[in-house]
């Protein structure tokens, strides 16, 4: 192996490996899984859901349930990942991806449409600090950036963009969403607007945390309910990012493989 590395074939296989080395980490992905997950509701203002294995988000349709009436019930589902293994100094995020599976069958009130939106907690704010807020202990009262509104936010928070389920994601005559649907939000999911707010809000990123809200849009009388962190079924939330090196990296490589084109020249030439 020595001596395959000391030829001048082999000098030129080493600088092409190296290349190729530094092509795979050119597009770099970091899989992110949430750190905390839990859903809030108006209801039960005091009630913790962080336990659970599903996350909940939608506005109440009218229906004949107690203890609400129409439009009175609001789940919101907090999401939060810690990007620590990500090197935000070395590297410049090229994409972004954020995933969720639906965790149970679901039928919106009106076929085929269902609707939600997402929020994400500003860089600073204290919802979006690592203590902000916790898994076990966060409720519709003291939940951070919440307000009143079924599908609005409050100090701290910014609507990225409103998200509806595409056709292919129904199926059956009554529009049913079937458990395990994957809900991908990324540059081929969204519109162009919606997606560089969604890339913006992570690149924008500072401490290491990016905390999201999911709100409901689409009047449903059930909730939509995706796998939260503890379900044993399902994935739970995931964030996915794809890097491309700073110009230094690339001045770096450039600078290895002249160096073994030197060096292969040197042995042709016997020196």
């Amino acid at each position: 192996m020595i001596n395959t590395l000391r030829s001048p074939r082999g000098l030129l296989g080493l600088t092409v490996l190296a290349v190729a080395s530094f092509g795979v980490s050119a597009q770099a992905q970091t899989v992110l899984t949430a750190v905390a997950d839990s859903w809030i509701e108006n209801i039960n203002p005091n009630t913790n859901y962080g336990t659970e294995n599903r996350l909940r988000f939608n506005r109440q349709a009218a229906g004949t349930a107690p203890n609400f009436t129409e439009g009175t019930r609001f789940r919101k589902t907090y999401i939060a990942f810690d990007a620590t293994s990500f090197d935000f100094s070395g590297a410049a995020i090229e994409s972004v991806s954020l995933q969720f599976v639906v965790s149970a069958n679901f039928t919106p009130t009106t076929a085929g449409l269902t609707s939600f939106k997402v929020f994400g907690l500003i860089d600073g704010s204290a919802g979006d600090a690592v203590n902000g807020w916790t898994e076990t202990g966060i409720t519709w009262n003291n939940a951070p950036s919440n307000d009143s509104g079924a599908n609005t936010m409050g100090a701290g928070a910014v609507e990225l963009f409103t998200y509806t389920l595409p056709a292919g994601a129904f199926s059956g005559s009554g529009g049913l969403v079937p458990a395990g649907t994957v809900i991908s939000l990324n540059s081929s999911t969204l519109t162009e607007t919606q997606y560089a707010a969604l890339l913006g809000f992570v690149q924008a990123d500072t401490n290491n945390r990016l905390s999201f809200v999911l709100t409901g849009q689409s009047l449903d009388f059930s909730s939509l309910e995706i796998a939260s962190r503890s379900n044993t079924t399902y994935a739970g939330p995931q964030l996915t990012l794809t890097a491309i090196p700073e110009p230094s990296a690339f001045a770096a490589m450039a600078g290895l493989g002249a160096l073994s084109c030197v060096a292969l020249r040197r042995r042709r030439a016997g020196v």
